[in-house]
């Protein structure tokens, strides 16, 4: 077992940290009285991703397109209907069970609702030092040594290692759900909408906490969220899905300043703008609902919705395609060039990249929330 270090990902190599091909996560449907297979839910339907080491990779998409199923399959949470996931080259069905025992201790996740994801019934210092007395064979004096240096890590301090979950705000406890996941010095995180159930004032100073910890520790960041705000000023890296595929992938300056595919183009436009005299001229408006994933429509998924929809875009889901830096999947792009500028939206308000503003402040703002 390790102490707490870890061997540094080698992002010389262009090698992907994680890497997944062609994931599937199906649900059967059953009924009646036999329980008998009735149908499939596609949750996950064929998808493709690399995470490379230093990248903060967001997975973006409507409520009900599979991402955090997706997040969860990529954990190992879940084992995939069929498909592969590899970390560091090896891939996870090939680990036996000792290898998939240590791995857990390179892969941790900070979950979305960070009073749920603690236990009630210990405290914070139990919280924290679980990780380290299951993966290392640290003494109970040095494990607690660590305990206290992680609570200074994330602006806490020594005083809350005998305080419980209860006796913390929202965004404390997100505080100690980020210790808890950096315990053991992981070389990937997982954050699955860490902001989400958080007040507004509170979520700019745990993004900032992440992104100082990021480069303190030497992270890889996979995130999962519906905030595109977030993901503008927080993410290398953007993979849109759609009813459990991935149709877009782009550095996020380049799927912000120039999207391709109809359905980006419509989640960005569709942000909220903080301006009375803003004008709704080059906003995308979808007819129809998102269908259901147990019954997905033929050819290219969003089809029914497009508005540049053709009878080829009905007949086949057309594989990934490089446009300008951008891989897609859309046979019309040269036309979806004319749905509207993203220009002036909420997400590109601003140039200023938020990572700009760190500051060594991390204890005065976690006692102010």
């Amino acid at each position: 077992m390790s102490d707490f270090t870890h061997a540094d990902a080698d992002s010389t190599t262009g090698e992907p940290l994680l890497q997944a091909r062609d994931v599937k996560q199906h649900y059967p449907i059953k009924e009646g009285i036999l329980r008998r297979q009735t149908g499939t839910v596609r949750a996950v339907d064929g998808v493709d991703i690399d995470i490379y080491p230093g990248d903060t990779h967001a997975i973006v998409g409507e409520s009900g397109c599979g991402k955090s199923t997706l997040l969860e399959t990529l954990l190992g949470l879940e084992e995939p209907t069929d498909g592969t996931i590899s970390y560091e080259g090896t891939p996870f069905s090939d680990l036996s069970g000792s290898e998939k025992r240590a791995l857990k201790s390179e892969i941790q996740i900070v979950f979305q609702n960070p009073e749920s994801s603690l236990d009630p019934r210990n405290t914070i210092g139990q919280i924290i030092s679980e990780p380290l007395h299951l993966h290392t064979d640290a003494s109970t004096r040095e494990i607690d040594a660590r305990v206290v240096s992680l609570l200074d890590d994330v602006g806490l301090g020594p005083r809350y290692y005998g305080r419980y979950p209860h006796e913390l705000s929202g965004g404390q406890q997100q505080r100690v759900a980020i210790a808890r996941a950096i315990s053991l010095n992981p070389t990937l995180l997982f954050l699955d909408e860490p902001t989400s159930a958080l007040d507004v004032s509170v979520q700019s100073k745990i993004l900032r906490l992440l992104d100082e910890i990021k480069d303190e520790y030497d992270l890889t960041y996979v995130m999962v969220t519906h905030d595109l705000s977030v993901v503008r000023h927080f993410a290398t890296d953007v993979s849109v899905m759609y009813l459990g595929n991935i149709i877009e992938k782009a550095t996020t300056d380049a799927l912000f300043t120039d999207p391709k595919h109809p359905y980006t183009q419509a989640l960005i436009s569709a942000v909220p703008v903080p301006n009375p005299h803003h004008t709704a001229e080059n906003d995308i408006t979808l007819p129809g609902t998102v269908p259901e994933p147990s019954d997905p429509p033929s050819g290219c998924r969003f089809h029914p919705r497009c508005p540049i929809a053709t009878d080829e875009c009905a007949e086949d889901f057309p594989d990934f395609e490089s446009h300008e830096g951008h891989d897609v999947r859309c046979i019309r792009i040269p036309e979806a060039e004319d749905l509207g500028s993203t220009e002036g939206s909420a997400v590109n308000a601003s140039g200023e990249n938020s990572r700009s503003g760190l500051s060594a402040t991390r204890r005065e703002e976690a006692r102010q929330e």
